[in-house]
């Protein structure tokens, strides 16, 4: 029995490949079309818990605010040897706990919120440079305390992917996602769908022993966001672009493997494998923010394989407070804990 020793820091569920296919395992793509050339089949489960602290700095109204946040995921993933009709699937189950607790010109406010995940997804590649893929998510949310709803969410994406080795690596897709959130608020009925449609391209440049590739995802269409600040909601709005830059280089030197990948989210962006994460911990900063994944294997690209990963950080915003949905932004403090363990087979 063969084994092979993996170790990941920083991010667990990393998705970046547009042009051409990782040397990695755990690896996965961003477009569909880019599963045919995995060289082997793989079967993985992932445990992951993320433990986040958020600080507002208090000026009048604000007195004090602080977000204690708790999220447990599991996943699992299956992908096919590439070559003719190659397909992957995978599912994840993740559940979270926030919990506010702010006071606002002398008044506390307590709320708490819970919040559980589903995920399934499918993608297949075949006549070697064309992908689809589907992923559906669905999320149940209650909210207690000062402001009290129920919110039943589901979001459905498709994606369509081509690739080409044009004397480098290319690839291109374009993503189309329909967000629906269906509950109720303060005793009203909270009913909205929004359309979210994507477009990536990436260049690879693949060697003997090295990969590089650059990406980028963006939205075709602006979006408008309330800064707050107004006389009220909508009062002082400004105009977004969520979008992704991705820089990738990985190298083999003899049984040793190395990568790093850097992303860079900007006007809120959000990948739609950590849904969770996002509405419970990112979702007030539109901010630029930059997430770094360095990966190390040792030993053949087959048999069984095991990681973990651990990574605290630290992240500067400035946000509205958890309660409000317009006012005064306050610079807030976001501090992430992350531990993580994987086991993954390669055949």
């Amino acid at each position: 029995m063969k084994f092979v020793f993996f170790f990941s820091f920083i991010s667990f569920n990393l998705f970046a490949q547009i042009a051409s296919s990782s040397l990695f395992k755990e690896m996965r793509s961003e477009n569909p079309a880019i599963i045919q050339e995995r060289k082997a089949a793989t079967f993985s489960l992932k445990a992951k818990q993320d433990n986040v602290t958020k600080e507002q700095d208090a000026s009048s109204p604000l007195d004090s605010s602080e977000s204690d946040i708790s999220i447990t995921t599991t996943s699992f993933f299956y992908g096919g040897k590439g070559g003719g009709l190659t397909s992957e699937f995978s599912g994840e189950i993740a559940s979270g706990t926030k919990e506010d607790s702010l006071v606002v010109s002398g008044t506390d406010y307590e709320v708490k919120q819970e919040a559980n995940i589903a995920s399934l997804s499918y993608q297949f590649g075949f006549l070697g440079w064309l992908g689809l893929g589907f992923q559906y998510v669905t999320e149940d949310r209650t909210q207690t305390g000062n402001e009290e709803g129920e919110y039943d969410t589901s979001v459905t994406v498709v994606t369509l992917g081509t690739k080409f080795k044009p004397g480098f690596d290319f690839g291109i897709f374009y993503q189309y996602g329909i967000l629906d959130v269906q509950g109720e608020f303060e005793g009203d009925d909270v009913s909205s769908t929004s359309n979210i449609p994507r477009v990536g391209i990436g260049i690879g440049f693949t060697g003997n022993t090295t990969k590089f590739e650059l990406g980028y995802i963006t939205s075709p269409i602006e979006e408008e966001q309330d800064q707050g600040g107004g006389s009220g909601p909508g009062d002082n709005t400004i105009t977004l672009r969520p979008s992704k830059a991705i820089v990738s280089l990985e190298m083999k030197l003899s049984a040793l493997s190395i990568g790093l990948t850097s992303s860079i989210y900007q006007d809120g962006y959000f990948d739609y494998n950590n849904i969770l994460y996002y509405t419970m911990v990112l979702s007030g900063n539109t901010d630029t923010r930059i997430e770094n994944a360095i990966n190390f294997s040792l030993g053949s690209d087959k048999g069984h394989s095991f990681s973990g990963t651990y990574s605290v950080s630290e992240v500067e915003s400035k946000e509205l407070p958890p309660t409000l949905s317009s006012g005064t932004k306050y610079k807030t403090t976001t501090s992430i804990q992350t531990l993580g363990v994987s086991y993954a087979y390669a055949f």
